[in-house]
């Protein structure tokens, strides 16, 4: 594809522009509301970010940025982050319709562990994966999306690709990265937290805020 190739959505013709401002920006334009319904229409967007690097990204969304409003529920937090981009096949192919917390716990790790551990384990990660758009949940239970199952359908290589621009599509980390990668505002948005939360989930961020700079700067 290419970065000037126009796509038709609902008797709409887009821009790959126009999909990643909307893709990043989430539902901010309402007559768009069931874009991610659609495989096909899924295929569009993920497209249309192959097409762009993420610092062409942060300049497009930028530019008509809209800060989110963050609660404690939107600070990323997970043990193992490619754990979280397991989540799209798992819920792609399990056969179950809707996967509930610890169901995606025991299907995510190997070894052993109570059903306390799997149902937080399974919680962190969807809830991950869901800030990255790719699953929806629903009443504590996950279920597969369009942008999910188009990831899902990768290879291993196109994934690799898209991990950074998935890290970015998280409202919390986007903050940060449309401000300006200002850390000041980074503390403030992780005020949100007790002071232990903050421990526990500042790596987290990091990692993600990691990625993306690695990506960008081309390490």
């Amino acid at each position: 594809m290419s970065k000037n190739a126009t796509y038709k959505i609902h008797n709409i013709s887009l821009t790959a522009e126009n999909l990643i401002v909307h893709f990043y920006g989430r539902s901010s334009l309402p007559h768009f509301f069931g874009l991610h319904e659609q495989e096909e229409q899924a295929a569009f967007i993920i497209n249309a970010l192959l097409d762009f690097s993420i610092d062409e990204i942060i300049e497009l969304v930028r530019q008509d940025f809209k800060i989110f409003h963050i609660q404690k529920k939107d600070v990323p937090q997970f043990s193992d982050l490619m754990a979280v981009f397991k989540i799209p096949f798992i819920l792609k192919n399990c056969g179950i319709n809707g996967v509930g917390y610890d169901q995606m716990g025991y299907m995510l790790r190997t070894e052993k562990r109570n059903i306390v551990a799997d149902r937080k384990y399974g919680e962190n990660h969807m809830k991950t994966a869901e800030q990255m758009g790719l699953c929806e949940l629903h009443h504590f239970m996950g279920y597969p999306n369009a942008i999910g199952n188009v990831f899902a359908s990768l290879g291993a290589d196109v994934q690799k690709i898209l991990i950074p621009h998935f890290c970015l599509s998280i409202p919390f980390i986007q903050n940060y990265f449309m401000t300006g990668e200002n850390d000041d505002y980074l503390e403030m948005m992780m005020n949100v937290l007790s002071d232990s939360t903050k421990t526990r989930r500042r790596p987290n961020v990091n990692t993600l805020i990691s990625i993306i700079k690695e990506s960008s700067y081309g390490v």
